[in-house]
């Protein structure tokens, strides 16, 4: 297995804390998402919201952002119980996988050039 850094710059389209955009980061699957790092454009609204995704718009949630602009790093881990539910903060924690490549959705945000980056590092 390697570790394979990634990022996807993201514009938003639409009205001033609705606008959004969607893009996939392409990378071999399957994978494990190590971290997300996310850079916020300095206009972006405290309304932004980052939801990545397993494949495409329909796939499992890895990790939700929102409300926030503020950038950081977040390094994500999934429940292990039965209920296939993800987040940090679990007391049973293991690595996020993905299997069908990653998925990134914005909304709420204003409608910016180079509004979110994301960068990801992913083991596969």
């Amino acid at each position: 297995m390697a570790f394979r850094k990634r990022t996807l710059v993201l514009t938003t389209t639409g009205s001033a804390g609705s606008a959004v955009a969607t893009g996939t980061i392409p990378v071999p699957t399957p994978g494990v998402l190590h971290a997300v790092t996310i850079d916020y454009h300095a206009s972006a609204p405290a309304t932004t919201d980052v939801t990545i995704k397993d494949g495409n718009a329909s796939g499992a949630t890895l990790v939700t952002i929102a409300n926030t602009n503020t950038d950081f790093t977040l390094t994500p881990v999934g429940k292990t119980n039965k209920d296939n539910a993800w987040g940090a903060g679990t007391t049973a924690a293991g690595a996020v996988v993905f299997h069908d490549g990653i998925y990134i959705d914005v909304a709420q945000c204003d409608a910016l050039t180079a509004a979110v980056t994301i960068t990801v590092v992913v083991e596969n």
